[in-house]
């Protein structure tokens, strides 16, 4: 389970034009900010009087300040606000002058801005742009994933023109949850635990992390997006992580208020193989090099000269029971590719709908890569027949396995009220009804392959373990019930879990 990705908000170094106390009174205990100066913009100190307004000097913290060294002090990070807490001194004294002579904009404010837009975080309205014309258009980033929900905090409400077709989820951080932000967030989560399989062009990360925590959640992050975009403030140690390393490919640099926005495109080796799981010699259509065959069931066969599901750790022999599902066991446990593909031997993906079932369009590496770039897992067309709309799937599953199916059902069901009980619901309301997407065919990022195995097997095993010996005793055609039911199984898991999933039709061939 994925817990927080932080313990603490962004804590501000900020400078008080006004009474410090009433500042802290006002914001309150639970708000965590760094005071590192008190403001005088008139008075005497030392017996030298000064009047910000007329010759451009203050006091901070009794020592007298002009602007060149304060806009230095800005410009180097040594704070990130100035706040005023009188009306009339921001504007008619401080403002302009600081603004006159090389204070940023976005650093001079009003308490009550700064209450409503920063205490926990960093804003500036300059950095809201600048991360979305510098680096999302200028990236073409396609989906993002707001982890710190930075952009439900801010002043941005729709998407810029030019992004309009760009996705964002964001994690709602219970501040402000306003109807308006359906137009710049499509999917507003809860929890990270709720979209921990979902798979984005890019990460945004803009909670203050020093570079411990910075690494930990890069760590727990990194199977979430090809990219990580990260605020960090000009005396932040974190930006040393992006650079420490082989894990990016390529760090760009934006300057921006206060810091600097870092896109750091992570390395991936982008591997991919859809293995053809078979049983007996065949003859394989002309594939490219993406496709690989396995033996399933090898440890209890002839060997066919392909590799086989018998090797490493495996649960070979149970394939007269479970069928496929000992090659995807076999896959999960002994290989370490990106993406990872299911075929059968004489059942393929088709690259498109609407295509012939013919070789020349039986889906290839290439296209995989584009496709799966838009999604996180994909799978075979919903199979749910006009014939078949009023049966279960104990109907669909057919007459060979008829005396045993009701019991092998009443089985996985009671491993999964033990080992997986949140899946209960999801399960009775697949094996209810007729829709199904068939044959374990899948093609999946490794995290979601690896988390639907680690799911399926928790119970699928314990079944057959409880089931064994009543198998061994049914017909050669009757045992294999349990892999029946397991092909239903990516159905359940695919209706209790957040993943984006794309569609292709499968085609047999001979």
């Amino acid at each position: 389970m994925i817990g927080v990705l932080h313990s603490k908000g962004y804590e501000p170094n900020v400078l008080i034009v006004g009474d410090v106390e009433e500042f802290h009174a006002r914001l309150g205990s639970d708000r965590s900010v760094n005071v590192i100066g008190h403001v005088k913009l008139e008075g005497t100190l030392d017996n030298r009087k000064f009047n910000f307004i007329e010759d451009h000097v203050l006091a901070i913290n009794d020592r007298i300040v002009d602007m060149q060294e304060l806009s230095a002090a800005a410009a180097r990070g040594d704070f990130d606000y100035i706040i005023f807490l009188d009306h009339d001194q921001f504007i008619l004294c401080g403002r302009n002058i600081m603004l006159a002579n090389g204070v940023a904009n976005s650093q001079i404010m009003m308490y009550e801005f700064f209450e409503r837009n920063i205490f926990d975080r960093f804003y500036s309205w300059q950095n809201e742009v600048l991360l979305f014309i510098r680096i999302l258009k200028r990236e073409k980033v396609r989906s993002l994933f707001d982890a710190d929900g930075f952009l439900l905090d801010g002043q941005m409400y729709v998407k810029p023109h030019g992004l309009e077709h760009l996705t964002v989820d964001s994690l709602n951080t219970a501040r402000y949850n306003y109807p308006l932000n359906i137009n710049l967030c499509d999917r507003i989560y809860d929890s990270l635990s709720d979209c921990r399989l979902r798979h984005y062009d890019a990460v945004l990360l803009t909670a203050e992390r020093d570079r411990h925590e910075l690494r930990a959640v890069l760590d727990r992050l990194r199977d979430m997006g090809d990219a990580f975009i990260i605020f960090v403030r000009r005396s932040s140690n974190a930006k040393d992580i992006l650079v420490e390393g082989d894990e990016f490919d390529e760090i760009k640099t934006v300057e921006a208020e206060n810091g600097a926005w870092f896109c750091a495109k992570v390395h991936r080796q982008k591997e991919l193989a859809v293995w053809v799981v078979a049983h007996k010699s065949f003859s394989p259509p002309p594939l490219d090099e993406t496709y690989r065959i396995i033996h399933a069931g090898r440890a209890l066969g002839t060997d066919l000269g392909y590799e086989g599901d018998d090797t490493g750790d495996n649960i070979s022999d149970l394939n007269p029971y479970l069928n496929e599902l000992t090659a995807l066991y076999w896959i999960w446990k002994n290989t370490s590719h990106d993406v990872i593909g299911i075929a059968h031997y004489r059942r393929f993906f088709l690259n498109a709908h609407g295509v012939k079932g013919t070789v020349e369009n039986i889906i290839n590496g290439e296209q995989i890569t584009d496709l799966i770039g838009g999604c996180d897992i994909i799978v075979g067309t919903e199979k749910n027949p006009a014939s078949a709309i009023n049966c279960t799937q104990r109907d669909l599953i057919g007459e060979d396995v008829r005396r045993s199916i009701d019991r092998a059902i009443d089985v996985v069901k009671e491993m999964i009220e033990v080992h997986q009980p949140h899946s209960l619901n999801a399960f009775e309301h697949v094996m209810k009804g007729s829709a199904l997407f068939r044959c374990s065919m899948m093609i999946a990022r490794k995290h979601v392959f690896d988390e639907y195995c680690r799911w399926l097997f928790s119970f699928m095993l314990p079944a057959t373990e409880e089931m064994y010996e009543e198998l061994k005793r049914l017909p050669r055609s009757e045992r294999r019930v349990l892999g029946y039911i397991g092909e239903r199984m990516l159905t359940v898991w695919l209706l209790e879990n957040h993943v984006k999933v794309s569609t292709l039709p499968i085609a047999m061939f001979k």
